[in-house]
């Protein structure tokens, strides 16, 4: 079916259903990277990456040294020893959602994403974070120090909010509908809750005490307007975690902070960060209890001239956003992971997607330390009780 097509339009690229990708001419556009915030997190996410690849195994390595916790290392948060029953099973799920620990997972497996993307040789132009992501973007560019620091930063960045949901009760879900026909439905729906993410065009996000949450969610179903509660500690983005954007910005001054390599978009104001340290700290600090301006983030990259747009940590919840925003405008976007299916498929994806759209990729260094299989010959006599090693035994 491919080679039939090829034949007849060998000039018009497509993606076919099974991954198989065709593209014609040289790549169009500026990359970009974009890094998922917290809610894309979920056990065991990455793992294959980490037990095949060795540039990704070694940010586990170094994070694995790191103590972030008297009791347990970040790295057996997120690849847990194995349970059985519902309710071990859930408290794991529980221990990732709590902010101190989804936040510096999630950084930690986009780190480990981003060390497989350089070792292909493959260079943003241009980075952006959603919500806790942005973190990562300004790691990514360059701005925090060490691989140390970026971890101890999302941990207190995480402890902030944890300790601001100890005090009050906050949940969040996500609309799908324009921000302009929620604000107009808000207006009559009776709870006190507030936009705190624009995403795309058909999808907003609400967050206020969970009380309140609730109080729109029958709202909206009433309505039939389709809403999901995301898997987060606290009401983001709002004045419930306001408290702690002062203590924040104190801790980020104790750090060294640099100049992004690279420009790095602001959830707040939808264009780069300020030249300024002093003014990145308060950027990074206040976007806490602010709301998240996504979708205004990517028209202003696709403005700029992107148009392979990657997304490098777990989930596949900004592609969609990226789609749902750019529409039928020219522009190629994949996700580095995929909660449906093993990670390698992911990456697999992922490579020929970027080379069907031009992008050069050395394959060489992204897969060091593998050997090539060695043949035993046609005409190698087996034992009788020869026994085929696999995953099976």
């Amino acid at each position: 079916m491919a080679i039939s097509r090829i034949t007849k339009e060998p000039g018009s690229a497509f993606s076919a259903a099974n991954r198989l990708h065709y593209g014609v001419g040289k790549r169009s556009g500026e990359i970009v990277f974009l890094f998922p915030g917290q809610g894309s997190q979920y056990p065991y996410m990455s793992s294959e990456l980490a037990c095949e690849f060795q540039d990704a195994r070694g940010i586990w390595d170094e994070i694995a040294a790191m103590t972030l916790d008297a009791e347990v290392r970040l790295d057996q948060v997120v690849f847990p020893i194995p349970v059985f029953t519902k309710e071990e099973k859930s408290k794991q799920q529980a221990r990732l959602t709590e902010a101190h620990w989804a936040q510096p997972a999630i950084g930690a497996t986009s780190a480990s994403m981003l060390k497989i993307l350089e070792a292909l040789k493959i260079e943003p132009t241009a980075v952006a974070g959603h919500s806790y992501g942005e973190v990562t973007a300004l790691y990514a560019a360059g701005s925090l120090e060490s691989l140390e620091d970026f971890v101890a930063v999302s941990r207190r960045r995480g402890e902030l909010m944890t300790q601001a949901s100890a005090s009050a009760s906050g949940s969040m879900t996500a609309v799908r509908s324009s921000a302009a026909e929620l604000e107009s439905f808000l207006e009559t729906a009776g709870a006190r809750v507030t936009i705190a993410n624009i995403n795309s065009p058909n999808q907003v996000v609400l967050a206020g005490h969970t009380e309140e949450i609730e109080k729109a969610e029958t709202k909206l179903k009433a309505a039939s307007i389709s809403f999901k509660r995301l898997p987060v500690a606290t009401a983001f983005h709002t004045e419930l975690v306001s408290g702690s954007a002062t203590p924040f910005e104190e801790y980020l001054g104790n750090l060294t902070i640099r100049e992004p390599n690279i420009p790095v978009y602001a959830n707040t104001t939808a264009t780069t960060y300020p030249e300024s340290v002093k003014e990145s700290r308060q950027t990074l600090a206040t976007q806490l209890a602010n709301p998240v301006r996504f979708q205004e983030i990517l028209e202003k990259m696709y403005q700029d001239g992107a148009r392979v747009f990657i997304e490098v940590g777990p989930g596949s919840v900004l592609a969609g956003m990226v789609k749902d925003t750019l529409k039928d405008n020219p522009h190629t976007v994949v996700s580095m992971d995929s909660r449906n299916q093993d990670t390698r498929l992911s990456l697999w994806n992922t490579f020929g997607t970027l080379a069907a759209a031009g992008i050069d990729q050395d394959f060489d260094g992204g897969v060091s330390g593998f050997e090539v299989a060695k043949s035993i010959g046609d005409k190698a006599r087996l034992s009788a009780i020869a026994v085929q090693i696999d995953g099976s035994n």
